[in-house]
């Protein structure tokens, strides 16, 4: 990836790691940690989860199939690997957001 592309994807999820934390904040303030917030922070926790699975789900596939159907595996280097892991879970904060704010108006 160039160099560009990558200050703005972590200028992106920088400033979503902010915006969650101050909607997290200021809702807790406006609802005093009622029954209905704890419900949308229960209900944005499972739409983390389903995340999280399904990317182990990708990764477990993809090693099967590496490990099963290809005569050589490609060579890949670490720090692509853990960069890549990194945006992953950096994009938890952008959908946490976004259920959050989801379940906010639909309760």
């Amino acid at each position: 990836m160039s160099q560009r592309m990558i200050l703005g994807l972590l200028l992106i999820l920088t400033a979503f790691i902010v915006a969650n934390a101050r909607f997290k904040d200021k809702k807790l303030k406006e609802y005093k940690n009622d029954e209905r917030w704890q419900l949308i922070v229960m209900k944005s926790s499972k739409i983390l989860m389903i995340y999280f699975y399904a990317l182990f789900l990708i990764t477990a596939l993809g090693y099967i199939y590496f490990a099963v159907f290809s005569a050589s595996s490609p060579t890949i280097a670490l720090r692509t690997v853990l960069q890549y892991a990194f945006y992953l879970f950096m994009i938890r904060n952008v959908i946490e957001y976004g259920a959050l704010r989801y379940y906010d108006n639909a309760f």
